[in-house]
């Protein structure tokens, strides 16, 4: 007969998961999500980094167009 186990023991399986699931106890931290200066923060960072790659992304399109301009031209 298996032991009786209460909502405190952990299943023999849990232990084979344990790599598995410690990366994800990492996002279970107490930080207040509705902290506003924190959204506003996640919000230009979000901002910052869009135009960058907006950027960058222009960047290599202009490059393109002028090596195929380059190459057109000779």
């Amino acid at each position: 007969m298996p032991p009786i186990r209460n909502r405190f023991t952990r299943h023999p399986a849990v232990d084979d998961l344990e790599p598995v699931v410690a990366p994800l106890n990492l996002l279970n931290t107490n930080v207040n999500v509705a902290d506003p200066k924190r959204e506003i923060f996640i919000i230009v960072v979000a901002l910052v980094l869009l135009a960058y790659l907006r950027m960058s992304n222009y960047y290599a399109i202009s490059q393109l167009i002028t090596l195929i301009e380059k190459n057109a031209t000779k």
